[in-house]
């Protein structure tokens, strides 16, 4: 989607202009990330709180069954992970092969 490109181009203007004209905060492409993921797997903190502040979900899981907190916690990414707890994001969720953020 317009807002997966321009949250992995890292375009904070063009989010937000995406997310003002209504586009869908917890869409999934091909691979089943949603704008969430992209922006953890980018260590965008930014990003990150534009998604949380539409409301974003923050416990959608990917293919391999992993939330935003596993792939923001493997970029080492202290803001976002922060961002995300505040967001009620489960620090205990498990990924399809068992592992914890």
């Amino acid at each position: 989607s317009p807002l997966h490109h321009a949250v992995t181009e890292s375009h904070n203007d063009v989010v937000k202009v995406l997310l003002e004209g209504g586009a869908n905060v917890d869409s999934l492409d091909d691979q089943g990330y949603t704008p969430l993921h992209l922006a953890c797997k980018n260590a965008d903190p930014s990003i990150v709180k534009q998604l949380l502040d539409y409301k974003a979900t923050p416990d959608t899981k990917d293919a391999q069954g992993f939330a935003a907190l596993h792939l923001a916690t493997s970029q080492r990414d202290q803001d976002s992970v922060m961002l995300l707890l505040k967001a009620g994001a489960d620090p205990t969720s498990f990924s399809n092969a068992g592992k914890t953020p």
